[in-house]
């Protein structure tokens, strides 16, 4: 699933995202293009506010599979990282339902499952901790206020 930055998220349905540089100062999603390539960037891909409480919009269920580090805190070869990508991926094609968008970052993958029902908070938790579980994804990324790496930036 190839999607530019601009399709991705309006099938997010969040065509004007919280944005933040280095996960810290927050900008319009209008001034990206300045900051990409030079600084971080994230964004939340439900709507509503930076703080869970805040969130009044779900948009998606998202994982991030992370490949990790060694024991130096150093990123895995990506002979490595490829091996485990490919991995996830099987595990991935084989879920149901599929994911609406499947990511891939410098150390793993994001993947998204786009919501058409509005869920309430609680049943959204419920069932972002069992995609967490089920594919053993990073327990720290399953929170509604959640910052992810914006797609088509490094």
């Amino acid at each position: 699933m190839n999607y530019t930055l601009k399709e991705f998220l309006r099938l997010l349905k969040n065509k004007e995202p919280i944005c933040f540089i280095n996960n810290k100062k927050i900008i319009k999603f209008s001034k990206t293009s300045v900051y990409n390539g030079v600084k971080e960037l994230h964004y939340i891909p439900n709507t509503g506010g930076t703080k869970d409480e805040d969130i009044t919009q779900f948009n998606a269920y998202f994982i991030d599979l992370d490949c990790g580090r060694d024991k130096d805190d150093n990123y895995f070869d990506l002979d490595v990282v490829s091996h485990y990508k490919a991995q996830k991926l099987k595990e991935l094609r084989r879920f149901q339902p599929s994911p609406s968008a499947i990511l891939q970052t410098r150390n793993g993958l994001q993947a998204y499952w786009f919501i058409k029902d509005a869920p309430t908070p609680s049943q959204w938790r419920r069932i972002e901790n069992y995609l967490v579980e089920k594919f053993d994804a990073d327990v720290n990324v399953k929170n509604p206020a959640r910052q992810l790496r914006l797609h088509c930036t490094v």
